[in-house]
């Protein structure tokens, strides 16, 4: 990871899961950097335990039982073949 930092410097990385961001902090730290002063490590699913876990990183929660009880409502609303109907969900960054 450090020569692609020493490379092309970024300032954040954005990682599938929490997991998967934690490691990441644990090596950028490892190569000196400080997570999240230099460097913000973002996740994205928002597990439980994050507030336990040793690095700082920000994490985006999906809430996909919302999302389904939206996909279920509109599916029930909807009429006939040629209607469609729209509904928004907002992710939320913590």
């Amino acid at each position: 990871m450090l020569p692609l930092i020493q490379k092309e410097p970024f300032d954040f990385v954005i990682t599938f899961s929490d997991g998967i961001a934690q490691g990441v902090a644990s090596r950028l730290e490892e190569v000196g950097l400080d997570v999240p002063e230099d460097i913000q490590v973002i996740g994205f699913d928002h597990i439980d335990s994050l507030e336990y876990l040793k690095h700082v990183i920000s994490t985006i929660e999906v809430p996909v039982a919302q999302m389904m009880a939206n996909l279920i409502n509109i599916l029930e609303a909807i009429p006939s073949k040629n209607q469609s109907l729209r509904s928004l969900t907002k992710l939320h960054l913590k």
